[in-house]
């Protein structure tokens, strides 16, 4: 590195090194932008890397065209208009052909019908897709669970018949399963590790979750208790994703699981509002909304706990009024029914209503609510947090406010906070 620098007229004033990174102080004259510098330094150290460490590099070249032949022999089908090769097909004709292990050879065949597959079910609603085309110089190598062995702290990598294994110093967990050797700026070793699931669920309590793009998820439980999840700083962190990803994680990590002994979870899902077009700000907004990923996380995380989980529409559900049926479109957070007079926060009735659509009974409005925020704690001065529906218990844990969502109804100061 400090002779690459002064090749190029660079004075190196500190240098750093971690697991995966270096960190590198660099003076330099006014000619050189932030991003020349950066082009300048990780290409060299790139291609450092790679000379050091040839067989990694063959390995992924040798994937890279193993992928190829899957691509031509697809392409030459379509343009002949004969039938498409199966498994069957490019399994057969990569067999014995490439310094690869057989499995991470079939591995790579797999990928690729699931690239096709994929395609065609998007195409029709999607022409913009298209099947694979772009010839490969690299591609990740992968070894399934049955081809890695751990020796004595070592990680023995396969290459198949006749070659020398992949030898890495390398201690992994006794459940650790299928290696992926990748390159992201440095080669890098993706491990699949078995985490253990419950074997049967908390409870038997009823939930559902009312997915939003304000509030990530409005939850309601038929035990009278339930918890809103609100989303502005997500949404605005996610307009600067690139500067402030780790803010982002960081509001994530402080998520925990759902303790209310839930023994099955419906999940709303808000297509239409999706695809609803309804200006450029609207669409912006939804086109940030991550509601897809927000339902995978849940269902994962239901299967880990043995809860029974399964989604279907929520239509109207947030239009009409737990309390008298009455229906109409509610304007700002708090939902107030024409009819009877009932108030509650607006993505919450939709989570309440749910209730009838997932297991055909209706359950009353909860009395108190858990109000959390993924992040740091701060009191909320939102116009869809009125002051009346704050409270000033001291005693309430960080992150969480217990607020009074039904008409005539008071906060419980000793009402244990639903945590998720």
């Amino acid at each position: 590195m400090v002779a690459w620098c002064e090749r190029h007229g660079l004075t190196l004033l500190a240098l750093e090194t971690d697991i995966d990174h270096i960190a590198v102080c660099v003076s330099a004259p006014p000619r050189f932008s932030p991003a020349l510098l950066a082009n300048l330094l990780k290409g060299h150290s790139s291609r450092y890397l790679r000379e050091k460490v040839p067989r990694l590099k063959a390995a992924q070249m040798e994937a890279a065209q193993v992928w190829n032949l899957c691509m031509q022999a697809h392409q030459a089908a379509r343009q002949a208009h004969t039938k498409w090769p199966g498994r069957s097909d490019l399994q057969k004709a990569t067999k014995g052909t490439f310094a690869l292990h057989s499995q991470s050879v079939q591995m790579i065949v797999h990928a690729f019908l699931a690239k096709v597959e994929t395609t065609r079910h998007l195409k029709p609603t999607t022409p913009k897709m298209t099947y694979p085309w772009k010839t490969k110089r690299f591609y990740p190598v992968m070894w399934p669970a049955q081809a890695v062995s751990k020796e004595g702290g070592r990680l023995v990598l396969p290459m198949g018949r006749g070659r020398a294994s992949i030898v890495l110093p390398i201690e992994l967990p006794e459940k650790s399963g299928a290696c992926t050797l990748v390159w992201n700026t440095g080669f890098e070793l993706h491990v699949c590790v078995e985490v253990a699931q419950a074997e049967q669920a908390p409870g038997g309590t009823h939930a559902t979750v009312d997915l939003g793009e304000i509030h990530l998820a409005a939850v309601s439980t038929n035990t009278g208790k339930a918890m809103l999840v609100t989303g502005r700083g997500i949404r605005s962190l996610k307009r600067q994703r690139h500067q402030r990803m780790g803010k982002l994680a960081k509001k994530q990590s402080h998520c925990t699981k759902f303790e209310n002994e839930v023994g099955s979870l419906f999940i709303g899902n808000p297509h239409g509002v999706r695809h609803r077009d309804t200006g450029r700000h609207h669409n912006q907004r939804m086109a940030l909304w991550e509601y897809g990923k927000d339902s995978d996380y849940l269902t994962h995380k239901a299967k880990a706990a043995h809860i029974l989980s399964f989604t279907g529409s929520e239509r109207g559900t947030s239009s009409q009024c737990p309390r008298c049926g009455h229906t109409h479109q509610p304007k700002g957070r708090v939902w107030t029914c024409r009819a009877c007079g009932f108030t509650g926060h607006r993505d919450l009735v939709g989570s309440v209503n749910m209730h009838q659509l997932a297991y055909g009974s209706q359950v009353m409005f909860p009395r108190s609510v858990t109000y959390l925020r993924p992040g740091p704690s701060r009191r909320s001065r939102r116009a869809d947090t009125p002051q009346r529906c704050l409270s000033e218990s001291a005693a309430q844990p960080l992150l969480m406010e217990q607020v009074p969502l039904g008409t005539g109804h008071t906060v419980d100061g000793a009402q244990k906070p639903v945590t998720l």
